[in-house]
């Protein structure tokens, strides 16, 4: 009689990486071998249709994948290592894999450094330069409104013209104003001006010859103060004095036509004389003359000898400069422009 073999268990590696029972039956006498019952594994489920089982572990010592022994070479665990043989580090150090490698964060951000820092003093410079547009324009713009409020106070302070129309300047000249002194000295130790006859008339054309005559009664002139007087310089004769217009520029009328009259020969201005001298019959004269205000200025002046006196005569333009501009227009107009 034929006993059975006592069921022996045993394991092998399942899919998920764990161990499966394995149970092998066995087999009676009355039973044929090819009815025998197939190993069954316990607790493990079956394998879908079409996949592929698991690779089995590799023995211990066994070099990793694409790494090939030397001949004659044991991997076994404590087994001599010849000399030249690779190490385990050499293996890993062979088998990592090779190509380009990124920068650590940190050489990354130090070379953004200089970038950040020129990027701070940029935005520093804008900065500056924008409050120094902003502190140039509040500059500009108060000193425009002081030099507006200093106009406009300056225009409150200004009086009016007091001699650029005789309707302001309404008080009529007078040789006592005019000429007070039998002297004239133009300046401090100055030589002075012997002053010989003075007139005073309300016929201007008295003191003109010509067609000036009529431009003068044309524009109104109202009256004529003058004087005869010796130059301290080389005994030239001067007849100076002031014509009375009602306006500024009834006075420049008056100056700009005279201009053609005596460059024509038309008229001119006439120097003072001995009572019933004839103007025509004087010695040449050199005329001079210019408006200031409602008034117009002017000068006669002759030599002694009886030449003509030329443009170029120094003594000649300094009794202008002293007679017409600084003694009548300086000193006598000038007090009535200022009210005094």
């Amino acid at each position: 009689m034929r006993h059975g073999a006592t069921p022996r268990s045993s394991h092998r590696a399942a899919p998920d990486g764990g161990l499966a029972l394995l149970v092998r039956h066995g087999v009676g006498a009355d039973r044929a071998p090819e009815a025998a019952v197939p190993a069954v594994a316990v607790g493990v489920a079956p394998a879908p249709p079409g996949s592929r089982p698991p690779a089995a572990a590799p023995p211990p010592g066994t070099p990793p994948p694409g790494i090939q022994t030397p001949p004659g070479t044991s991997t076994l665990p404590g087994s001599p290592t010849p000399p030249g043989t690779p190490t385990p580090a050499a293996y890993r150090t062979a088998a990592a894999p090779t190509g380009l490698h990124r920068l650590p964060v940190a050489g990354r951000r130090a070379r953004r450094e200089p970038q950040r820092v020129l990027q701070m003093v940029m935005s520093g410079l804008g900065a500056l330069i924008m409050f120094g547009i902003c502190g140039l324009s509040g500059f500009f713009v108060v000193v425009d409104e002081r030099r507006s409020h200093g106009a406009e106070a300056a225009e409150r302070t200004v009086e009016p013209d007091r001699i650029g129309s005789r309707r302001v300047d309404a008080r009529p000249l007078t040789v006592p104003e005019v000429f007070p002194k039998p002297q004239i000295r133009p300046a401090r130790g100055a030589a002075p001006y012997s002053i010989g006859d003075t007139h005073i008339d309300g016929d201007c054309d008295i003191a003109v010859t010509g067609r000036l005559g009529i431009v003068l009664s044309d524009h109104a002139c109202s009256q004529v103060v003058r004087a005869s007087m010796t130059a301290p310089y080389g005994g030239y004769r001067v007849t100076a004095g002031l014509f009375n217009l009602p306006e500024a520029t009834d006075a420049a009328a008056v100056g700009e036509q005279a201009r053609e009259l005596v460059e024509t020969g038309g008229g001119t201005f006439a120097a003072m004389g001995p009572p019933g001298t004839d103007p025509l019959a004087q010695a040449p004269a050199q005329a001079n003359w210019h408006e200031h205000g409602h008034y117009l200025i002017y000068c006669v002046i002759s030599r002694p000898d009886g030449r003509v006196v030329s443009d170029a005569d120094g003594s000649a333009r300094r009794i202008i400069a002293e007679i017409m501009e600084s003694y009548l227009g300086g000193e006598v107009l000038g007090r009535r422009a200022s009210g005094t």
